[in-house]
């Protein structure tokens, strides 16, 4: 994917990063978007799968890979809920990160949830073909709540944290929306744009069904 890769060098992109962390069992997602217009677009993806016996590592994986995103883009922001990444997120900050505290609390998850199914329904999420992200995609259901869509598992022993965390990026990327627009670059490639890249390298969300 010709496209993917020059968006890896491409420094100036800025990007909005979401994190889904656990320490055991659970397995742990980050997800990096960024913002053409109105649509989201997914950058970069990473999963960890710990274990009762094997705990993770935060500082050699999650923590690592934040700061390798970092690198290659401009990080405007990465949410994720203090529970679990506190103190991580109180290391990355020292090293000038914007870490934003986002509690996955019940109005958040309704919140988050109903922002990526209206990204959906609008055609407005575009994303590249991934294996992990598909298979959590497909373990992943959308309740009706008396406040919106939430996102929840198929069932207790499935794993969805890539969706969870593409749901709270793509949060942070809309809520940035109002009042903050110099971080929508006019200068980052086209990647909208129908040309032979984009036909074999992405595709839109409904192309995960």
């Amino acid at each position: 994917m010709v496209l993917l890769c020059s968006l890896a060098l491409y420094k100036p992109l800025h990007i909005v990063v979401g994190v889904d962390a656990s320490i055991r069992n659970d397995s742990n997602g980050i997800v990096a978007v960024t913002k053409q217009g109105d649509r989201i677009v997914l950058v970069r993806n990473q999963k960890w799968q710990p274990s009762k016996k094997n705990p993770i590592d935060f500082e050699a994986s999650l923590e690592r890979y934040i700061r390798e995103l970092n690198d290659q883009f401009t990080i405007k922001a990465c949410y994720y809920d203090p529970y679990q990444f506190h103190r991580s997120a109180m290391t990355l900050a020292k090293d000038h990160i914007k870490m934003v505290e986002y509690p996955q609390t019940l109005d958040r998850l309704t919140q988050m949830s109903q922002n990526l199914y209206d990204l959906i329904i609008g055609r407005n999420l575009l994303l590249y073909p991934d294996k992990e992200v598909k298979a959590h995609a497909q373990k992943a259901i959308a309740t009706e709540t008396p406040g919106g869509w939430r996102i929840v598992k198929k069932q207790t022993s499935h794993k969805i944290d890539l969706i969870i965390a593409l749901a709270i990026a793509c949060q942070g990327a809309v809520n940035m929306k109002t009042g903050q627009r110099e971080w929508i670059r006019t200068d980052v490639p086209d990647l909208l744009g129908e040309n032979e890249e984009n036909e074999d390298g992405w595709e839109n969300v409904s192309g995960l069904h």
